[in-house]
């Protein structure tokens, strides 16, 4: 295999610590007086990660993005991911900014533009295939998987546990219609969350519009090449010839929230070298990162 790109979603990742520590599932570490907990586990997963995309670390590339604190879509709808608010407190955002991504910069491309989420930048990094063989996306995010072609592959895990699963084009239909309960045919995701929801961003859908009517809608619609829906102004189409009214005003509603923002990125391209890395690790006692 050639150059491979791996774009890592940050934030699912501290999540899962975040929780894990709080309930004494995983013990707190530092080093030298310095709270290393997240650092160590994040970056030891990242690591551990890069073994389901490449032997070849020489020729891997890591992108990692992060939210930014401030996020454009609550301007658009306060409720967005409203839920999430309180469970990370000052330190945990100061400790991300101040701590962990200036870290982070140096061993691997890391990413944050204000105002946008890690999902913006990745789908916009996603799309810089040009010199790459393969291109791995790895979050729990479902409307990530709406990038999955014949170069770009979604590593899928949960905040709650590091198993990890492959979504490509051969298993994408069988993957993604067994996590939702309902038909998701290849590239219908954001269609899917534009009319059933998605609760855990705290975005509605369509008022009543559950996995048994997007079933209906897709045998409505047994036809239709869902691999065209391949753009906002495509799928904004597609509902409004399935729905008027106030479905139709939800939908579209829900569209604007599940749909990558346009973010200015300036693509780094660069692959930290292994003194580097080590040089890191043993910075902070990571023996166990020393290989």
């Amino acid at each position: 295999m050639g150059k491979v790109h791996l774009i890592i979603d940050f934030m699912p990742l501290y999540y899962r610590y975040f929780f894990q520590v709080s309930r004494g599932k995983m013990q707190n570490l530092s080093f030298n007086g310095v709270d290393t907990t997240y650092l160590y586990y994040i970056t030891k997963e990242i690591e551990e990660s890069t073994k389901l995309v490449t032997k070849d670390r020489d020729n891997l590339v890591i992108s990692v993005c992060f939210d930014s604190k401030n996020n454009k879509r609550k301007e658009f709808d306060s409720s967005y991911k409203s839920n999430r608010d309180s469970e990370l407190g000052n330190y945990d955002f100061d400790m991300i900014d101040n701590f962990i991504y200036p870290i982070f910069d140096k061993i691997y491309d890391s990413y944050k533009v204000d105002g946008y989420e890690a999902d913006d930048i990745i789908v916009k990094l996603a799309k810089q295939t040009d010199g790459f063989d393969r291109i791995y996306v790895m979050s729990p995010d479902k409307d990530l998987a709406h990038l999955v072609n014949d170069k770009v592959s979604c590593i899928k895990n949960t905040t709650m546990n590091s198993n990890k699963y492959i979504v490509d084009l051969d298993s994408y239909e069988d993957i993604l219609t067994g996590k939702m309960g309902a038909k998701v045919p290849y590239n219908s995701i954001l269609l899917y969350l534009s009319t059933v929801g998605d609760t855990p961003d705290c975005i509605k859908g369509i008022k009543g519009f559950g996995k048994s009517a997007f079933n209906k809608l897709m045998l409505s619609n047994l036809d239709f090449d869902y691999s065209k829906l391949d753009s906002k102004e495509k799928i904004a189409d597609f509902l409004k010839s399935q729905f008027d009214g106030d479905k139709l005003e939800q939908a579209l509603h829900s569209l604007e929230l599940v749909y990558p923002l346009d973010v200015n990125v300036n693509f780094k391209n660069t692959n930290a070298s292994r003194d580097v890395r080590l040089e890191v690790f043993k910075e902070y006692g990571f023996n166990s990162l020393v290989y």
